[in-house]
């Protein structure tokens, strides 16, 4: 998908104002999504250095996915199934942590060298 695109979930941000409801809380999450705000200012050259930034953070993604599917539920014999449920969701987070930070030094690297 395409910063052009991507740019017009901005509005979806505002909806995190519902989080001051009382005990709704949680919709403060959807703040998230202004940070498609500075899609509006992408010219070419960022367009393509995110392109070149989501491929490496995928294929880094993808092959922590694996690695940790493979460990987590071949390697290790676990009591219950609470256990393994709770190894995985900790796994995915960390995953998700992994992504986003592979996906920001990419960026980073492809600006910086002006491809």
């Amino acid at each position: 998908m395409s910063a052009r695109k991507l740019r017009w979930l901005t509005p979806l941000g505002l909806l995190g104002l519902l989080g001051l409801l009382p005990g709704q809380q949680v919709l403060f999450v959807l703040f998230a999504f202004l940070m498609f705000l500075d899609f509006f200012w992408v010219d070419e050259r960022a367009q393509a250095n995110l392109g070149r930034a989501a491929t490496v953070a995928y294929l880094v993604t993808l092959v922590a996915l694996a690695i940790c599917l493979v460990v987590l539920i071949g390697a290790v014999k676990w009591q219950n199934a609470g256990d393994l449920a709770g190894a995985l969701a900790l796994a995915i987070a960390g995953i998700y942590g992994l992504h986003v930070l592979t996906f920001t030094l990419s960026y980073t690297y492809f600006d910086r060298r002006g491809v």
